[in-house]
């Protein structure tokens, strides 16, 4: 045991406040991992290996496993139907929808495109009536509660004879 200053016992070590830079002259070990056939070249960390791609190794029962596989989106297959928005090539498939409907149009009409549609951007709108609520009617509140009172007519006899 080693007395600090504060005359505090502390089981001192060489490298308590000393910063080791550099390579260190005891490389990591490298061993090879197999992950669907293919084999990687793996550099020993802390408390696993890194392949040459940055992945994470772990070693378990005598085997090298790889951690962490990233998702990559399949680029989905046409159907009959054609794409959908949520496939991979919706966008690529509606520029090319987008050309082809270009010639198309210049096919049939080689003047439509002589001058520029500017009405496009010339919309309305239509202003709807401000919302009435039913309820709020005296001639209805009048009517539901001639309504109700018929009701309790009608399930009093009701209630009455077995």
């Amino acid at each position: 045991d080693v007395w600090d200053m504060k005359r505090n016992a502390w089981q001192n070590y060489y490298n308590h406040g000393i910063e080791v830079t550099g390579e260190s002259v005891n490389p990591p070990k490298e061993y090879d991992g197999i992950n669907k056939g293919h084999i990687y070249h793996l550099t020993e960390t802390k408390n696993g290996a890194v392949d040459e791609f940055g992945n994470s190794w772990t070693f378990e029962y005598g085997v090298w496993s790889r951690d962490y596989i990233p998702i990559q989106k399949e680029i989905d297959e046409i159907t009959m139907l054609g794409y959908a928005r949520y496939d991979s090539h919706f966008n690529m498939y509606k520029y090319g929808q987008h050309l082809v409907a270009e010639t198309k149009l210049i096919e049939l009409c080689s003047h439509c495109f002589d001058e520029p549609f500017e009405e496009i951007n010339n919309i309305f709108t239509y202003e709807l009536p401000e919302r009435l609520n039913k309820l709020e009617n005296p001639e209805m509140q009048q009517n539901m509660t001639i309504e109700e009172q018929k009701a309790k007519v009608i399930l009093d006899k009701i209630l009455r004879h077995p």
